[in-house]
This record gives structure tokens, C-alpha cells and sequence, in this order.
């Protein structure tokens, strides 16, 4: 019967019925968009942040102080993985300042020496040439070869300056005499480096470590080691948890080396500092749905006011029938909620098919013009639908029940004569007689007060440093500035 009721009307307010469908399914599809995005960016923020520090998780070497300023490869690998057993591989690495010259053109630069037929961190972006490194060969950076205009088959000296250690408490010695070594090389390949070192190595050469190892005489030394950990540690979507586990496994081998190492954390110094951002940006945009919401909420409540109203006669006529106000109750709020049902089920669907053919290419469209690459991968899971379907209930719940309230207090006076069915009738004595207290008042000055909890509690977790707190009170600052426009 109730089906019938709302089939019925869908009928015969097609405009108004379209309108309340079409405003919830863009709501919803924004919701479930949103969500989807942070859910994809969540996912994807530790492949995102290795783009820009590297996507190894800890770097050693040793400190300026230190009188030996490489590392002893074999010993310290050996070391690093029996430290922690999160720790998965280990390699060696240069990653030194140098000088390329070739003729009269001169220039600082980076020279990157790698495990090339073994190491599995990050990539190169081939741009001309081939990525081959045998003896007396490298391969340029993009950058580099801009700058000088240098191509492939191009030979290159390259030379390098033996660090000089400076004494504890002291600064570096200006001035000071540097052994200087030479070499001549041979362009192959000119490349792009994408999560192999930081972003900021833009301008340099890439060389095997063997080939350094030799040119230098330093056998079974590196500049520095590069270790990475397993990957399951960053599955959870607690960037600040994982930068914590990181730094454990970190303490695990400082324990078993003394204290000539630097330890590098450029990932997790990113992560911990990405959290507080990422949970802020996170509850912004969780806002912005439910403002979407919250607006069309109350398209939904008028129209269907709308609705009871040209409706009270026949109403009037059901309750002469013997209809029961809870059914006149539920006739309304049925139609609300199969409005709802339609909407939510096309809104999922659009959301989805914007997140994966809109919000994702946008976002790895502004990625490849930083000079990263596309790593994400659109997730509309269950938790990035469900809010969207909660706060709709919600919405929805609340927008049709003061009109099925109206429905449900539809007087037998209406079917008889309308013009006085509003007046005071028998059936009003009883309210009339009842003294209830009214909660109005006392939630408005508390909401009032929740104003200076903020304020004061934003200060406290800001100094403390807990972003979910901090987040959780903006978040409830946009809802209360939602609350009081609507």
C-alpha cells in the first residue's frame, strides 16, 4: 500500500520528483568522490612521498667528523640486515658533488653511483641513448644535458674532491687542500630519475658503483648504504605509526654501530610531517560533502512539505477510513527514503565513474607536471561509499521527518472543512494541558559554548601535536557553521 502511495505521487509530481533524485545523486556522487579520493591519496601517499625523497627507507653514512668517511660495504650490510628483520635488502651507494668539464664548459653536478644490475629502487626514464654502464661510461641526467647541451657519445671529465673531516665542535676548514681525482667518460644514455634519490637531484651523472669503486680505489666501500624495509609496515593508513615503526628498526641498528653514522630518514621525516596536513585536508573535504548534503536536505524537506500540504485532504480522508496517524507517518517517510534509495544507488555509481575518469587523472595530471609519475590507482572501496550512505540516511531521516510529523497530525477536519481545520479542535485539548519543558534553549547555549572548547582546545593539541584531535575540532567547526547558515 505504501509503495502504491509513493509510486502515486512520483506520478503525479514528476518535476518535483526529478529534482529531489537528481540533487541527491549529485550530492552523494560528490560524497562518495571525495571519499574515494582520500582514500586513493591515503593509499598512495608513501608511493607519492618516495617520488620526492627516494623510495628507500634509510640511508647511512658517516658523519663529517668521522676520519674515514666511507663505509665498509660488506660488513655494514651484514650488520643492517641482522639488525631488525623488517629490513629487506641493502646497497651501496655514492652520492657525492663533483665537476664535469669538457672543453671550456665547466659545472657543478651530482654523481650518483648505483648497484645498476641489482638495486630495484625506483627508476630511470630513458629519454635518448641506452641505459649502459660499463667501464668508463655514464649516463646523464636531463637536466644536465640541457644545461650544456651535451649528447650521447660525448666524452666527459669528471672529478671529484676527497672530503676533508673537520674536528668536533669546530666548522669545516675553508681553504683547505683537497686531493683531486680525474676521469674521462663516456656518454650512453641520457635519462630522468623518478623515486632512485631525492627530487631535488635533478643535475648529474649515474655511474656503477663498481666503476667508482675502481676509478677511486676503494674496494668494498661506499659513500653511503640505502636500505629498504618491508613494505607492509606502511599498509596502514597511520602515516605517523609508520614513521614511528621506521625509526625503531633505525634504533635496532644504531645499537650495533657506534657513533660515527649519520642516519638518513628522509621518507619518514615526510610521512610524520605529511599527517597532520593529510588529516586536515581529510576532514575539509569530508565537510564539503556534507555541506552538499546538508543544502540539498533542505530541497528535500520543502519539497516534500510541499507535498503534505496538497495532500491533507486526502489524508484527511484515509484518517475517516480508519488509517492510524503512524501509517500516515510512514506513508512519508517512506517516499523520503525510496527518493533515497535511487538516489544513493545512481549517486555510488557516478561517484565512482568520476573518481576513476575525473579527480584521479587530475591529480596525476598535476603529478607529471611536477616531474613525477602516475602511481595511483583509483580505490572506491566499502569505507569511501559508506559515509556517503550514512550521511545520506542521516539527511534524508532528518529532512522528511517534520513533514511526515505534519502528515501524521493531519486533522478529519481537513476532509470536511479545510478553512477551519487549522483552529484549536477537540483533539488539541490534551496538548493544550500538557506542560512539557523545552530542551531549545539549553542546546543553543550549549553549542554557544562549544565556541570557546575550541578555541582553547585547538591551542592545547596543536602544542601537544595530536593532528586527529586538531582535525576532529575543525572539522566540527565547519559542521557547527553548516548547522547555524542552515
Amino acid at each position: 500500500m505504501i509503495l502504491r502511495f509513493v509510486w502515486k505521487n512520483f506520478r503525479r509530481r514528476k518535476m518535483r520528483t526529478f529534482l529531489m533524485v537528481l540533487s541527491l545523486t549529485v550530492g552523494i556522487a560528490l560524497i562518495v568522490a571525495l571519499s574515494a579520493t582520500v582514500e586513493t591519496v591515503s593509499r598512495s601517499n608513501v608511493a607519492v612521498i618516495a617520488q620526492q625523497s627516494g623510495e628507500y627507507d634509510i640511508g647511512v653514512r658517516r658523519r663529517d667528523t668521522s676520519p674515514n668517511p666511507f663505509v665498509p660495504v660488506d660488513e655494514m650490510s651484514r650488520l643492517m640486515l641482522a639488525a631488525d628483520p623488517a629490513i629487506q635488502s641493502v646497497y651501496p651507494r655514492f652520492e657525492v658533488p663533483v665537476e664535469l668539464t669538457q672543453g671550456a664548459l665547466s659545472g657543478a653536478a651530482t654523481m650518483l653511483a648505483l648497484q645498476t644490475d641489482v638495486e630495484q629502487i625506483g627508476s630511470l626514464e630513458l629519454q635518448d641513448g641506452e641505459l649502459a654502464f660499463g667501464p668508463g661510461e655514464l649516463v646523464l641526467l636531463e637536466d644536465t644535458a640541457l644545461s650544456f647541451g651535451w649528447t650521447v657519445g660525448d666524452t666527459i671529465q669528471v672529478s671529484y674532491s676527497w672530503p676533508q673531516p673537520r674536528e668536533a665542535g669546530q666548522a669545516a676548514p675553508a681553504g683547505a687542500s683537497q686531493r683531486r681525482v680525474s676521469a674521462n667518460f663516456t656518454v650512453t644514455g641520457i635519462a630522468r630519475q623518478n623515486g632512485v634519490t631525492s627530487a631535488d637531484v635533478t643535475s648529474g651523472i649515474i655511474v656503477d658503483v663498481a666503476e667508482v669503486q675502481r676509478w677511486l680505489n676503494l674496494p668494498d666501500q661506499a659513500e653511503r648504504l640505502v636500505a629498504v624495509i618491508d613494505p607492509a609496515i606502511y599498509d596502514s593508513n597511520d602515516a605517523e605509526s609508520a614513521a614511528l615503526q621506521v625509526r625503531t628498526v633505525v634504533q635496532h641498528i644504531q645499537a650495533e654501530v657506534d657513533d660515527s653514522y649519520l642516519f638518513i630518514l628522509a621518507k619518514a621525516s615526510f610521512l610524520d610531517q605529511a599527517a597532520q596536513a593529510f588529516l586536515i585536508t581529510q576532514a575539509i573535504i569530508n565537510i564539503y560533502g556534507v555541506t552538499a548534503l546538508g543544502i540539498v536536505g533542505l530541497l528535500v524537506h520543502t519539497l516534500v512539505m510541499t507535498n503534505v500540504q496538497e495532500q491533507q485532504r486526502e489524508m484527511a480522508i484515509l484518517r475517516i477510513l480508519g488509517s492510524v496517524r503512524r501509517y500516515l507517518f510512514m506513508l512519508v517517510l517512506g517516499e523520503v527514503f525510496v527518493i533515497g534509495a535511487i538516489s544513493m544507488a545512481l549517486g555510488t555509481i557516478l561517484g565512482q565513474l568520476l573518481t576513476q575518469f575525473a579527480v584521479v587523472p587530475l591529480i596525476e595530471q598535476q603529478l607529471l607536471q611536477a616531474g613525477g609519475r602516475s602511481i595511483l590507482q583509483p580505490e572506491v572501496t566499502l569505507s569511501s561509499v559508506l559515509p556517503a550512505l550514512i550521511s545520506a540516511t542521516l539527511v534524508l531521516f532528518v529532512s522528511g521527518l517534520q513533514p511526515a510529523r505534519r502528515a501524521a497530525a493531519t486533522k478529519v477536519m481537513h476532509a470536511i472543512n479545510p478553512g477551519v481545520a487549522d483552529n484549536i479542535q477537540i483533539e488539541d485539548l490534551a496538548q493544550l494541558r500538557e506542560r512539557k519543558p523545552s530542551y531549545r534553549l539549553f542546546f543553543i547555549g550549549l553549542i554557544m559554548t562549544w565556541f570557546f572548547v575550541m578555541l582553547l582546545g585547538l591551542q592545547l593539541v596543536s602544542t601537544l601535536g595530536n593532528p586527529g584531535l586538531e582535525a576532529a575540532i575543525i572539522f566540527t567547526a565547519f559542521m557547527l557553521m553548516v548547522l547555524g547558515i542552515g
